[in-house]
Order: C-alpha cells, then sequence, then structure tokens
C-alpha cells in the first residue's frame, strides 16, 4: 500500500497520522525529526569540510527543489 492510501486509510479510521504507524514503521512526526536532524548534519558537514561555497549552494538547493516538488504536490491535492 503507497503512502497516500495509508494516510486516506488513517485519516478515514481517525488515526494520528504522526503516530508510529503498525508494524515498526515510523510515523511522520518521527521522520520529521530525522529530517530535520539530517539537514542540521549535513550543513555542519559542509562548513566543516570547507566545502566550496558555490558547491554547498547547488547542494542544498537542490534538497529545496526536491521540497518545493513536494509541497506542489500536496497543493494539487487540494
Amino acid at each position: 500500500m503507497d503512502d497516500l492510501h495509508k494516510r486516506m486509510l488513517n485519516k478515514a479510521l481517525g488515526r494520528d497520522a504522526f503516530q508510529q504507524q503498525a508494524g515498526g514503521g515510523r510515523g511522520v512526526g518521527e521522520l520529521d525529526q530525522l529530517v530535520r536532524q539530517s539537514v542540521s548534519d549535513l550543513y555542519m558537514a559542509l562548513i566543516e569540510s570547507q566545502t566550496d561555497p558555490a558547491q554547498a549552494i547547488d547542494l542544498l538547493a537542490q534538497h529545496v527543489a526536491m521540497m518545493v516538488e513536494m509541497i506542489n504536490e500536496f497543493k494539487k491535492a487540494k
């Protein structure tokens, strides 16, 4: 079952999407925290490794572009 169907089922059943999923899967809240920590770790690694600023910007911009695409998909679903 893909994520969209899981979300729809959870909503229909009144389950909180931020709770941990059945079967040991990670809930949205946990994944959100992991993403936030990973972004912070990436930023620090870029600084500590003295990555060329242009390369760092390009890498971060690629991640931002992924997030913008995701946001646009949610906007389409409205």
